[in-house]
């Protein structure tokens, strides 16, 4: 199911509301998923609304907090950022067996594109408390980089089609907070070397 995560747009007026934390928009999934990932929770955010489809879109997410292991539970925590169609499954990283989503995962810095690894490239990986990885997607020609700590990331995704949705994937005890073009004097990644900002502009 889609939670209630809205992006600011000027043509749709929405409201501002961007902060993704485990324990609340998991609340009533987490035992579920419990059960399902032996004590892991995990899945996706998904915006409520999909990208513009005739210019570039970029945000950023910032990892908040990060719940420490302790010495009688192992806590597994993962952070990937991407972007989906809306009826993509929420369950699982990004990309990487969803046949309508895409993605960069923390724990490996690889790229994954409906299904599979973007073969032959391997990008940062990141996951710790002020990493902050971004995202910029190009619908005109269907492709997209991401960025970390405000350098851009090797390598590309192609063949990016249809309806896009900002997302991001959260495993075990992590809260993000995410920035949308509205924000993006908080952008830590100069949108400005790419294309022109105009392109960015809400």
């Amino acid at each position: 199911m889609t939670l209630g995560v809205k992006y600011r747009d000027d043509i749709h007026g929405e409201l501002d509301e961007l902060r993704f934390s485990l324990s609340r928009a998991f609340s009533l999934r987490q035992e579920l998923y419990r059960r399902r990932l032996n004590s892991r929770p995990a899945g996706c955010v998904r915006a409520d609304h999909p990208i513009p489809p005739n210019r570039k879109f970029y945000f950023e997410v910032k990892i908040i907090s990060v719940k420490q292991a302790s010495l009688r539970f192992r806590i597994f925590r993962n952070v990937a950022i991407g972007f989906s169609h809306s009826n993509s499954t929420l369950d699982g990283l990004p990309g990487y067996r969803e046949t309508k989503s895409w993605g960069y995962n923390g724990d490996d810095g690889k790229l994954y594109s409906t299904g599979a690894a973007v073969p032959g490239v391997r990008c940062d990986t990141f996951g710790e408390v002020g990493d902050v990885v971004g995202c910029c997607i190009d619908p005109t020609d269907g492709t997209a980089f991401f960025t970390k700590n405000g350098e851009r990331q090797d390598g590309l995704i192609r063949g990016i089609h249809g309806k896009i949705f900002p997302l991001v994937y959260i495993m075990g005890g992590v809260e993000v907070r995410a920035y949308f073009p509205a924000q993006k004097a908080s952008f830590l990644f100069d949108i400005n070397t790419v294309s022109g900002g105009e392109c960015f502009t809400p």
